[in-house]
Parts: structure tokens; C-alpha cells; sequence
């Protein structure tokens, strides 16, 4: 099976600035052993994040866009054969990388690296950042609207 190494330079997902750069750096770190094929998806730099911790939808739009990109990267790759291994900036990213990976195969493992379980809801977020949110987006409870271009139904 083919790898593939997808970045996903975001961090439209939390009120801060700077994990959108982290695939882009670990992708410089590991071009010296790493000879296998990659893609670096980037956020749009000129997009005017919501920063309130009010703003329980902040950069929800923005945030919206780029996860239709990486969706339709990840169905591509995988449909194609390739395993592909999602390095983002902030976790909702995992977002569209499971709904892809769901999509086209039945049962999928997800790992993931964070600070916290990003289980909560839009009522019960404490900051209003969407990447908090990802791991109910994905299992289908509530936050709907950050799924909406998958194709099954919500639980």
C-alpha cells in the first residue's frame, strides 16, 4: 500500500495563531529521509480569524472551506489506493480526514495527538473553538453543520 503524507496547514479551528505551520515545517524536517509523496494543503494567510472566546462559531465559514478542500484530498488518495497520513495544524482537521476515510471504508482507526478530547458541542464549548468539537463532528452528535458535505446521516 501506497502512503501518502497530507499536511494540513490550519488553524482556523482555535482562536490563536501558529499550528497552521506545522506541516509545513515537519514537511522540511523530514525531506532529508523522506522520499515519498506529499501534499500541503495551506489556509488562505488574508482570512481575519474570530478571536472572541464569545464566538461560539468563530471561523466556522473559513474553517468550512478548508475542510471541503482537504475532504476531497483525502477521498482522492484514498480511493486511489493510498494510505494517507493527516499531519494539521490544529485537530479539526480530523474532521474531514475521518469523513473521507468513513466514506470509503467501513471501519476506520483514527489517532490522535492533542491536549485535550475535543468531545464538545457548540452549547458546551468553553472557548468557541470549532476543534474542540471534532471528535462529537465525527461520531454524528450534534455540530452537524461541520460535516455537511459527508454523505451519511447523523446519529
Amino acid at each position: 500500500m501506497k502512503t501518502i503524507l497530507i499536511g494540513a496547514g490550519s488553524d482556523l479551528g482555535v482562536h490563536v495563531d501558529g499550528a497552521r505551520n506545522a506541516p509545513k515545517r515537519l514537511f522540511f524536517d523530514l525531506k532529508n529521509f523522506y522520499d515519498g509523496e506529499s501534499v500541503l494543503l495551506e489556509q488562505n494567510p488574508n482570512i481575519l480569524k474570530s478571536r472572541s472566546l464569545a464566538d461560539k462559531k468563530k471561523n466556522d465559514v473559513e474553517l468550512e472551506k478548508f475542510n471541503q478542500n482537504l475532504y476531497q484530498i483525502e477521498e482522492k488518495y484514498l480511493t486511489e489506493g493510498y494510505f494517507p497520513i493527516t499531519i494539521g495544524g490544529d485537530s479539526s482537521v480530523t474532521i474531514p480526514s475521518s469523513l473521507a476515510d468513513q466514506k470509503v471504508h467501513e471501519n476506520i482507526g483514527l489517532i490522535v495527538f492533542g491536549s485535550s478530547p475535543n468531545y464538545d458541542i457548540f452549547e458546551t464549548t468553553p472557548t468557541g473553538n470549532l476543534k474542540d468539537l471534532s471528535l462529537a463532528a465525527i461520531n454524528g452528535y450534534k455540530c452537524y453543520e461541520l460535516k455537511k458535505y459527508h454523505t451519511t446521516n447523523p446519529v
